[in-house]
């Protein structure tokens, strides 16, 4: 089964920008890219950082954007997005019982489970009780059926300055994950840095953004993180019975029209200017 994982998309209102990005255009790249190479996925995730600031109209945008996408798709929230406001625009997303935006979907290679990690007014994430409750009797009810995980803060570290906003206390989170064997990856974003991690035994595959990423800036490194305005990612996963495959897709590349203006950026940052 082939699926997809976007991350960090960070839409904003028509005609606004962040970072000095056109994140809307951004993402209706990733659309169109995926529409064309990519029809035949089962799915496709949203894994939360879904608008940049939480507002109401950047959500609608992010909906008609959304109309354009013969994927099915599956959203997810991260700590950019605001719980009500993205309920009200995208009120037939299932939640649990609790209102989080946490659910499941079966398919012919097994449990997805989406979570919700944000901490309302905080960059970390965090598991409380009710949704550890609520994950523990989705992968009771899974049986020996492979499952996946997906959440946007990611529970492990990649080693780099953002580790500070990862999931907090993770090892709640672990506890919950030991007693079920058939656990068979994690998937997370947060970071705008592709990176892979075996976590406690659990291979965690952490998205680059379709906003901005990070450039290589391991924690302890002088000097300020790199942003890297020219590339911009989605995961292209691959699932089989002996292994999974994740392929990090620079949909960006061949569109020098938008490279121009993003490398004018990071030589403005740089100081590199002439």
């Amino acid at each position: 089964m082939k699926f997809l994982v976007l991350s960090d998309m960070h839409v904003v209102s028509p005609g606004e920008t962040s970072k000095s990005l056109d994140t809307g255009e951004r993402l209706r790249r990733a659309i169109a890219d995926i529409n064309t190479h990519h029809a035949d996925a089962a799915f496709c995730v949203l894994s939360g950082d879904l608008v940049d600031h939480g507002h109401r109209d950047a959500y609608v945008y992010l909906r008609e954007l959304l109309a354009a996408l013969t994927v099915p798709w599956q959203l997810m929230i991260g700590n950019h997005d605001d719980r009500t406001t993205f309920r009200e625009v995208f009120h037939d997303v299932p939640v649990d019982p609790e209102g989080f935006i946490q659910s499941v979907l079966d398919t012919p290679a097994g449990r997805m489970v989406f979570l919700d990690t944000v901490d309302t007014g905080a960059d970390d994430g965090v598991l409380c009780t009710p949704r550890l409750t609520w994950l523990s009797a989705r992968l009771a009810e899974s049986g020996t059926q492979p499952v996946c995980v997906f959440l946007h803060h990611p529970p492990c570290n990649i080693g780099m300055p953002v580790d500070r906003i990862k999931l907090r206390d993770p090892e709640h989170l672990l506890h919950v994950l030991k007693p079920h064997a058939n656990v068979r990856a994690l998937f997370a974003g947060h970071t705008h840095h592709p990176t892979a991690i075996v976590w406690h035994g659990y291979p965690c595959y952490v998205m680059g953004a379709t906003h901005y990423n990070v450039g290589l800036h391991l924690t302890g490194t002088a000097g300020v993180e790199p942003r890297c305005y020219g590339p911009a990612y989605y995961a292209v996963v691959l699932l089989e019975e002996s292994q999974v495959t994740v392929h990090h897709h620079d949909f960006l590349y061949g569109y020098p029209e938008l490279a121009r203006p993003l490398f004018r950026r990071i030589q403005q940052d740089f100081g590199l200017e002439g």
